[in-house]
């Protein structure tokens, strides 16, 4: 079985008050190509010394460094759904044919995904880890908690 550690941050996008989708957050990891390549190794070892020190930063002013990152992954999800996300929430359909969003940014809400979400979103990687369309290594994955429907599969 294949393992996904470490685990990413996860988080689920709730529309219309359902949970429809799990995302992960994660502080990009460097491929095994670039630990050949001193200076991309360097350039990755210099970008985690000034993520560190940006850290600190909140925690010096009285904020705690989780409520920090938790923005700074919100603020990554908020570009996905401006990107991709969004778009495919409103594209995709639930089992009644209805858009698992209609755009309207009130009626949709991301919070820490739970337990079972997380396992639903662990499950989802593996199996395409499993069938050959994901590397393991790559935790970056977004998993819809219902069953979806795209309306250009009926097209094709």
């Amino acid at each position: 079985m294949v393992e996904i550690l470490p685990l990413p941050r996860l988080y689920t996008v709730e529309a219309h008050g359902r949970p429809v989708v799990v995302i992960s957050v994660r502080d990009e990891q460097p491929h095994d190509a670039w630990l050949s390549d001193s200076e991309l190794t360097a350039a990755v070892r210099k970008a985690r010394e000034h993520q560190a020190m940006i850290g600190s930063v909140p925690e010096q002013r009285g904020v705690a460094s989780s409520d920090f990152q938790e923005t700074l992954d919100l603020r990554e999800i908020d570009d996905a759904l401006a990107m991709y996300l969004g778009q495919d929430l409103r594209i995709m359909e639930d089992g009644t044919g209805q858009p698992l969003w209609d755009g309207d940014d009130a009626k949709i809400h991301v919070r820490k995904a739970t337990s079972d979400e997380a396992e639903a979103w662990k499950h989802s990687l593996r199996a395409a880890v499993e069938a050959g369309e994901r590397e393991a290594s790559d935790a970056s994955w977004v998993s819809f908690l219902v069953a979806v429907r795209d309306p250009a599969d009926d097209a094709a």
